[in-house]
């Protein structure tokens, strides 16, 4: 499928591409690029609420292939995909109006001149760039069907709840080169393996595996809150590794988060496909790189006793989950900087760089991490791992540059 238009979708609960019948094809070919080489992209627009780009179910029905056709088996999703979630101008669409000719309503969004709401509110809620529980492979080759490997998933600022890319029922994702951006918007997430409680009736799995290449959280003028590059979380078989994890600006944002024995990996050398070097991007190499991160007390996000809910921190690993974020050698200065704050209702400072609790462990190795008026910069607690060997950490404030305690092990920094 080479889009060569552009497609956008309104209201809620839409599907851009929708990968219904995996079993009874070989492969699923998409192509959002303008040519098969050095194209742009030609990104899918999703303006609505609960709503997918790519969905890629796992298919119960159809036949297999290989009962029809001999020594043909079914295959994944292969090329290319590219979806924004709302627009670089904020605008949700919360209003469509039709220039057609016929009857018009609701469902449609075909007709007489009219205009009719299609969102509750100026936000795009809930909705997701990929959502798979089959396999997609956007990174294996398919120049012999004259089609550019790779992904391009953008979430603008007018953009909430939502994730680019999730797993479901062990899917494994590749993404091929490329960059999942955050862009402003609140409580997104780049990339989600893992999260949803499968014990509860109904409840539909998130569990599985991405390989990406780049996630780039970018603030809004101090207006973002909460964004994510990589959540994993379930347990042990969860995983997402990615060359870089890049945040720039962001306000009240943690950028790793792993749970429940669950790995996340920013390499420490490019891993091949990847934009990394290229024009597509300014980033010359892998890793975390945080800057300008900061945390700002909201009075319209807290509990019920009126404490933030809201943190700012570079990575933090909870029970038995493993992060793993080394870097080949150490920068020449901080390559994660981060500024806390005071939380109005404790009047007490908020915000760390790197945070491992109940049997989890960060590996940091070659960081440079510098926190100002945080309340720590590394913590590890309850029998949790911190490897910092050859990094360095710079702390300014008054809670602790290091917080260890019951059983900790904390290596190599200075």
């Amino acid at each position: 499928m080479l889009i060569e238009i552009k497609i956008n979708t309104y209201g809620e609960e839409n599907v851009g591409v929708y990968v219904k019948t995996g079993k009874y094809i070989s492969s699923a070919n998409l192509d959002f690029k303008t040519k098969s080489s050095n194209g742009e992209w030609a990104p899918l627009t999703i303006y609505g609420d609960s709503s997918i780009g790519l969905y890629v179910p796992v298919d119960k029905d159809s036949k297999e292939i290989t009962e029809l056709i001999p020594n043909r088996d079914s295959g994944p999703v292969i090329g290319n995909f590219a979806v924004n979630l709302g627009d670089s101008s904020g605008n949700s669409r919360e209003i469509y109006e039709s220039k057609n000719s016929t009857n018009i309503d609701a469902q449609t969004t075909a007709g007489i001149p009219s205009r009719f709401t299609v969102n509750n509110d100026r936000y795009i809620d809930k909705s997701y760039g990929i959502f798979a529980s089959s396999s997609v492979d956007l990174e294996t080759s398919t120049a012999n069907k004259n089609i550019e490997n790779g992904h391009q998933i953008n979430l603008f600022k007018n953009v909430k709840d939502s994730i680019g890319v999730l797993t479901g029922d062990g899917a494994d994702i590749k993404l091929g080169a490329g960059k999942i951006s955050l862009k402003g918007g609140f409580d997104n997430i780049g990339i989600v393996a893992g999260g949803s409680d499968t014990s509860v009736s109904g409840v539909q799995s998130t569990d599985g595996k991405v390989k990406g290449d780049v996630i780039n959280i970018e603030g809004d003028s101090r207006n973002d809150r909460g964004n994510i590059a990589i959540y994993a979380g379930n347990n042990a078989n969860n995983e997402v590794a990615v060359n870089a994890v890049v945040s720039k600006d962001a306000t009240n944002s943690v950028a790793l988060i792993a749970d429940k024995g669950a790995k996340i990996t920013v390499n420490d050398s490019i891993s091949s496909p990847s934009i990394i070097g290229t024009n597509a991007t300014k980033i010359t190499n892998a890793g975390v790189q945080i800057s300008g991160l900061e945390f700002h007390y909201d009075p319209s996000r807290v509990d019920a006793k009126n404490v933030s809910t809201d943190n700012a921190g570079a990575a933090y690993a909870d029970n038995g989950a493993v992060i793993t974020m080394n870097r080949t050698s150490l920068p020449s200065a901080s390559n994660i900087s981060i500024t806390g704050g005071i939380d109005s209702q404790t009047n007490k400072n908020t915000g760390f760089g790197l945070f491992a609790n109940n049997g989890g462990k960060i590996n940091a190795r070659n960081n440079w991490i510098k926190v100002t008026d945080g309340a720590t910069n590394i913590a590890s607690i309850n029998g949790a791992k911190i490897d910092l060997e050859s990094g360095k950490i710079e702390y300014k404030g008054k809670g602790y540059a290091l917080l260890y305690r019951q059983y900790k092990q904390l290596l190599g920094c200075y």
